[in-house]
């Protein structure tokens, strides 16, 4: 898989664009959803894309753990 920069900005483009939602796992739990991504990140070979992902993330609005 393709863990670029410029492939999960088209990621996160692409979902959005397909009226998918971005919710934590509370808040899911609270407001189930049928079309919505709990984002979480395993900070493995490159944690210094981490930081990059996270500024993506704010951006858009889009939450995720990390």
């Amino acid at each position: 898989m393709d863990f670029t920069i410029k492939k999960y900005r088209y990621l996160l483009n692409t979902l959005l664009s397909q009226d998918y939602s971005f919710v934590t796992y509370r808040e899911y739990l609270e407001n189930p959803q049928t079309k919505c991504i709990i984002l979480r990140h395993d900070v493995d070979k490159t944690p210094e894309n981490s930081l990059h992902f996270a500024r993506i993330q704010a951006e858009k609005g889009i939450h995720g753990t990390y």
